[in-house]
């Protein structure tokens, strides 16, 4: 019973991998060292190359092993309750602790990295490298769920020729993980953030409210208040909000001056074994 369910659970994580594209996992990629350059990370020299990659592995794990059988039980809990009308007529009530249940966990598991290095560094991190490897972590989330994603949506192929023939709907997936992955770089980055301030539970609740905030407004469009091309435009609005809040802590609130530097060496994002 045990190896059985073992195996099972093995295999929910593969699906996130299953028949992966080379040239979505490319572009996922691509996606993800663009918001990182936005963030200046050419300065931090890949010592947080292994945050990224912890967040590759644990995205599947979280959404396979923890959401989807939380959701799963609270959804079950409800219909036996209330009746399969009601959580069906009631979609903006029945589905915020479902919702909720995606941004705390997501979140929660994205920071528990953050949390590992943090404890290696003996609980000393500034807040301009908590800010640094909680992107690093986010950027491992992203990377795998675009990749997925697109591997999903996109299974068949892509041809340019569906840009001339459907305009924006034509590159709506490319959009969609592109903005998607700058959300989960500047949630990450909250959290780290929050963690080297000494205020790790109020940035983690406010990483995953955020979190469910992005995927309630995706129930606009489950029940047709909005088309996919204004939802999609909603979402990415949203996302650079997050992410100019995480550009503008990382470039001016958190841009200081080390003791005994002139003006034109500013420590960015330095490793605390330098500080």
């Amino acid at each position: 019973m045990i190896g059985e369910y073992w195996v099972t659970n093995v295999k929910d994580i593969l699906l996130f991998f299953n028949s992966p594209s080379l040239t979505w996992i490319g572009l996922s990629i691509a996606f993800g060292l663009i918001w990182l350059a936005a963030l200046g990370a050419w300065q931090w020299r890949g010592k947080w190359l292994w945050l990224a990659s912890a967040g590759v592995v644990l995205f599947p794990i979280a959404v396979a092993w923890v959401q989807v059988p939380l959701a799963n039980l609270v959804s079950n809990w409800f219909i036996r309750r209330y009746g399969l009308g009601a959580y069906q007529n009631r979609v903006f009530l029945t589905r915020i602790p479902v919702v909720l249940l995606g941004g705390l966990v997501q979140e929660g598991v994205k920071l528990f990295p953050i949390v590992v290095y943090w404890l290696g560094r003996r609980r000393k991190v500034t807040p301009k490298v908590g800010l640094a490897i909680g992107a690093m972590v986010g950027t491992g989330f992203g990377v795998c769920e675009a990749q997925w994603v697109l591997n999903v949506q996109i299974s068949y192929g892509f041809s340019w020729t569906w840009v001339s023939k459907y305009g924006f709907l034509g590159i709506l997936p490319f959009w969609d993980r592109f903005f998607a992955i700058s959300f989960g770089i500047a949630t990450g980055a909250l959290s780290g953030y929050g963690l080297a301030k000494g205020k790790a539970w109020q940035f983690y609740l406010l990483a995953s409210f955020l979190h469910f905030l992005t995927i309630y407004f995706t129930l606009l469009f489950s029940v047709g208040k909005v088309t996919v091309v204004q939802i999609e435009i909603i979402n990415a609005v949203f996302a650079m909000m997050i992410f100019g809040g995480v550009l503008w802590m990382r470039w001016w609130k958190l841009k200081e001056i080390k003791p005994g530097e002139g003006h034109s060496k500013v420590a960015i994002l330095p490793d605390n074994r330098n500080n």
